[in-house]
């Protein structure tokens, strides 16, 4: 379901999106057009985004994204590594991090975003004095 739902979001047209190649009929007792159908009506408010290539545009902003992250850190001089939809800096860094991805966003989509931070389980870092 989550390949046909994302290939509807990144397809010029709801029509010419072909089988995903591992798609099985026996899994969802629908062929392949009617699963394409059932996924447009079960998600009306995302319908109007099936077929627009939509999915594409924000993964791009989502790129973009993470690029100024990344170019904010290299100009002070730190590194800031991305992972999927996350970032590995310096445990000193953190707060940088965080005003660092509030700002790219507040600049890029013109309101104000919530940041997540998760350092790993029961891990206690000591602060240094040198990030």
């Amino acid at each position: 379901m989550k390949t046909t739902f994302n290939a509807l979001l990144n397809a010029d047209s709801v029509e010419g999106i072909s089988k995903i190649k591992k798609y099985d009929e026996t899994l969802t007792g629908r062929n392949w057009e009617d699963f394409k159908r059932f996924i447009v009506e079960s998600y009306p408010e995302c319908a109007d985004h099936f077929g627009t290539g939509a999915g594409l545009r924000l993964q791009r902003m989502d790129s973009d994204l993470a690029e100024a992250v990344m170019l904010r850190f290299a100009r002070m001089g730190y590194a800031c590594l991305p992972v999927h939809d996350s970032f590995i800096v310096h445990h000193d860094m953190r707060d940088v991090l965080e005003d660092t991805m509030k700002a790219v966003f507040r600049d890029m989509f013109g309101v104000e975003s919530k940041v997540e931070f998760d350092m790993g389980d029961g891990e206690h870092i000591e602060p240094s004095e040198h990030p």
